[in-house]
């Protein structure tokens, strides 16, 4: 998996160019990138073009808004970074079938997924919710 690191525009485009399309890879690891420009998207555009389906996983909030704007998750497998949080001293709201509901605040709830769930079940089971 090749990692961004950074920010990705117009001052170094061209050196991850060169590594990114030598590498090839279809899963990039975005945990560490900051910033992504025009420059930065059209590289990834080349990148599609030449390996097929690109994901670009572990994607900070910042940066996947700036997939978002630019419509850029229609045309790339986007995952946004997954948020690790304490459920030590939530209370409990609900339990189901599929996992157990936690509230963090009077405006936000978490829900844990049973153990033995797959990640592909939890995107099915978020995507139903939907």
């Amino acid at each position: 998996m090749y990692k961004l690191i950074g920010k990705i525009d117009s001052n170094n485009a061209a050196e991850y160019e060169k590594e990114l399309l030598a590498a090839k890879p279809t899963d990039i690891d975005a945990s560490e990138l900051e910033y992504i420009s025009s420059a930065g998207l059209r590289l990834l555009m080349k990148l599609r073009k030449m390996v097929g389906q690109v994901k670009v996983l572990n994607v900070s909030p910042e940066v996947y808004a700036i997939f978002t704007v630019t419509g850029f998750i229609e045309l790339l497998n986007v995952k946004k970074a997954y948020r690790e949080i304490s459920l030590d001293g939530l209370e409990v709201i609900g339990r189901g079938g599929n996992g157990t509901i936690y509230r963090i605040d009077a405006d936000t709830i978490v829900k844990m997924y049973r153990s033995d769930y797959s990640l592909a079940t939890i995107e099915r089971e978020q995507h139903y919710a939907k």
